[in-house]
């Protein structure tokens, strides 16, 4: 089944397996799609600051500014892309309203991550949640 979610919290807007803003989250037989905006690399968005940054600065004598830089970083350094999740790496889920978290190792990593995002309805978080738990009482019987 497929859910409409917002990534990340409001103190951490990247999710820790490097989605932003809006996506969807799709559960299967065996895994969990995350698919929606990625952050690029760190050393990527770095290389993209400094020029927004210090270019301009040094050809027109004018700055950007390190706020400007900042908001064009996080809202434009970002493309489509999808991640799948194994379903039995999938570990200590939790519900707070709409805001779902659980741990899970990275598939491309191999290290465990943290997943922090929202969902559209109640009603969708409490499904989604059961569908993530489902997987640790079949694994527990």
């Amino acid at each position: 089944m497929q859910y409409n979610v917002v990534f990340g919290s409001i103190l951490t807007p990247v999710d820790a397996f490097g989605f932003v803003g809006n996506g969807t989250v799709t559960t299967g037989a065996d895994a969990v799609v995350f698919a929606g905006k990625r952050q690029w690399p760190p050393l990527v968005k770095l290389g993209i600051f400094l020029v927004i940054t210090i270019l301009p600065l040094v050809v027109f004598k004018f700055g950007l500014g390190f706020v400007v830089a900042l908001f064009v970083i996080h809202f434009l350094c970002s493309s489509d892309g999808s991640l799948s999740i194994h379903k039995s790496t999938i570990s200590n889920v939790q519900r707070n309203g709409k805001q779902i978290k659980f741990m899970a190792q990275h598939p491309d990593l191999g290290k465990t991550r943290a997943t922090t995002f929202t969902v559209d309805t109640d009603q969708n978080a409490v499904s989604l949640e059961g569908e993530l738990n489902a997987k640790e009482s079949a694994e527990q019987t």
